[in-house]
């Protein structure tokens, strides 16, 4: 039983570091998406504002006004995109790097969540 108990002890190790990785990638993702989400609501506010606004103001200063905070929400837009896909590279290559590392307990894990997740479908 000695054998198996270890098994089972690194399958459930392999399973917590991927659970961990898949949690902090999935936070990572969840505040840039954030960041970029007040972005455009600000956007947002400042071309209301600019359009209320624009009826007394000179049509070429309230374009170009525009013009910049759209420049900048672009940009902001840019740099999360390039956040997001960095950070999704990385956990790409760090559970590539585990399961190439430790292939049997990779297949034990996906052996065991295969098997827990026929259990739930069964019971439905």
């Amino acid at each position: 039983m000695g054998a198996l108990d270890k098994v089972g002890d690194k399958i459930n190790d392999a399973a917590d570091q991927t659970v961990r990785t898949g949690r902090s990638v999935a936070k990572r993702a969840a505040a840039a998406g954030d960041g970029a989400g007040a972005d455009i609501k600000a956007l947002l506010k400042d071309l209301e504002a600019a359009l209320k606004e624009g009826k007394n103001d000179d049509v070429g200063a309230l374009r170009a006004r525009l013009e910049a905070r759209l420049a900048d929400a672009r940009s902001a837009y840019d740099d999360v995109q390039v956040s997001i896909r960095e950070k999704i590279s990385a956990a790409a290559s760090t559970t590539d790097e585990y399961v190439r590392d430790k292939p049997w307990e990779t297949v034990g894990a996906v052996a065991g969540i295969a098997f827990l997740l026929g259990i739930i479908v069964g019971r439905s």
